[in-house]
């Protein structure tokens, strides 16, 4: 049976066929939201696998994007905001919110994460150690309560509230998926995470993958889903390092695309 998911119009813009689809991608219709886990091309089939759900597809079928991993027009705002500042220290007084004590975040546990609870691979680096590390995210949709022009709740004829369509909360410019982005080793144990601290950007690492480099290179790939405007937070003193090494990699990456 053929999914609702599916954009039927073989003209509306903004779509792509089925074959051009990648991990990552967050594809919607007339459903619910999808993040696309696995594409796979065989017998003139699409077949598509994400979150518990398998999608055939045929190849001239067109689908909407809502969101692809990587976005070049996304690291761009950021980059281009980041030149706007004279300095990092200037950065980081305008992205600094408080102060923690470096001692707040000794006992973060490492250990809950479970591989198989985040099947969406955003990409992949290796170290200079040769280890690999994969960054991935649960893909779970998130969703919205729908209120009325005056912020009332939106009820149907039970009483019960009413959720946000994709469409709604697309337009409303809210986010569509959980933006955890988790670190794994080759080992599939947590190497890291960032994650959105009430409205702040938490990044954690591994105590024994620190000073990697993997801790700039997961904060640049989180806050790629949110508007550069986006203030950081509060910072301990290595958070605050962090975000300097954070401005001065969003220069070196605009000045070597530009060259």
């Amino acid at each position: 049976m053929r999914s609702k998911l599916l954009k039927k119009s073989k003209l509306e813009q903004g779509t792509v066929p089925a074959t051009d689809l990648k991990e990552g991608d967050m594809i919607f219709g007339r459903g619910p939201v999808f993040t696309v886990v696995r594409v796979r091309t065989e017998l003139d089939e699409v077949a598509v696998v994400g979150q518990g759900v398998a999608l055939r597809l045929e190849p001239e079928d067109r689908v909407e994007i809502l969101r692809r991993v990587y976005s070049s027009k996304t690291a761009d705002a950021h980059s281009d905001k980041a030149k706007e500042y004279p300095d990092a220290d200037a950065f980081l007084k305008n992205h600094q919110t408080g102060y923690i004590q470096p001692e707040a975040y000794d006992r973060i546990d490492f250990n809950w994460p479970k591989y198989d609870k985040y099947p969406v691979l955003l990409k992949t680096i290796t170290l200079n150690d040769g280890t690999p590390i994969e960054f991935r995210q649960s893909g779970e949709a998130l969703g919205y309560t729908k209120h009325d022009e005056n912020g009332e709740i939106v009820r149907d004829e039970h009483g019960i509230a009413l959720s946000m369509t994709p469409e709604e909360i697309k337009a409303a410019g809210l986010r569509l998926v959980e933006p955890t982005i988790m670190l794994f080793d080759k080992e599939h144990k947590c190497a890291g995470y960032a994650s959105d601290e009430w409205g702040a950007d938490g990044v954690f690492i591994r105590p024994d993958m620190r000073n990697k480099g993997l801790g700039t290179e997961l904060l640049t790939e989180f806050r790629k889903q949110f508007k550069p405007e986006r203030r950081m937070g509060q910072m301990t003193p290595a958070g605050m390092a962090l975000t300097k090494k954070y401005y001065n990699n969003l220069l070196l990456t605009k000045n070597n695309n530009s060259s």
